[in-house]
């Protein structure tokens, strides 16, 4: 069954969970860090495509003034094509590629290489990404992408859980249950493992976080 929420147009959706324009929260921040930790990037970010800028509903490693700021235009927005195609963007140099090379991110915060992955709501609605962000060219391997997409449909997951929060389907109590398992899950993985390990626990761990 669609959700209800597909009827409104993405802004609405952001608005309607909290996502955009609102204050950080703990569980998005330990995806980023965790993501930039084990990925090994300087920037990563939860980024939420509005209808003519993008909002970071948090953030690693954003220099002044957008770590204040917590957003860009679209002149400097990668992820609006992730939204857009609702499919990863892998980037190794954006100065060479052609659907970023005129991005004003390259200039005004240095993104060279960047791997973005579409964060979509269960009913098809992409809302934003998840994204790492490198500093220099970026060769980004597949075992990193997967972790970056399990990391992805985590979150995902926990969206979903506050559409159903919306929908009146589960309670505020089941969301931050979530939210706390997600967090020590994370909290608990040792970072100085090996890519490959690391992508096996998540996979093997995601889909205990079920929505209750």
């Amino acid at each position: 069954m669609v959700s209800p929420l597909v009827k409104i147009d993405r802004l609405n959706v952001l608005f309607e969970l909290s996502l955009i324009n609102s204050p950080k929260e703990t569980i998005y921040d330990s995806v980023t860090v965790f993501a930039s930790k084990v990925i090994g990037t300087p920037v990563s970010l939860v980024s939420m495509v509005a209808d003519n800028y993008q909002y970071f509903k948090s953030e690693v490693g954003l220099p002044e003034p957008y770590k204040t700021k917590r957003r860009t235009p679209f002149s400097h927005s990668f992820c609006k094509h992730v939204v857009a195609d609702n499919a990863p963007l892998i980037v190794t140099d954006a100065r060479e590629n052609d659907i970023v090379k005129h991005n004003l991110a390259i200039r005004d915060l240095d993104v060279i290489g960047y791997l973005g992955i579409p964060l979509t709501l269960s009913d098809g609605m992409s809302l934003g990404s998840l994204c790492v962000i490198d500093t220099d060219v970026r060769e980004w391997t597949q075992v990193e992408i997967d972790i970056m997409t399990e990391l992805a449909q985590i979150v995902i997951k926990e969206f979903d859980m506050r559409v159903e929060v919306k929908k009146k389907k589960a309670s505020k109590e089941n969301l931050v249950a979530l939210q706390e398992r997600i967090m020590q899950f994370l909290n608990a993985i040792d970072a100085n493992q090996s890519k490959s390990i690391i992508l096996e626990q998540i996979r093997t761990q995601r889909d205990t976080f079920n929505l209750a």
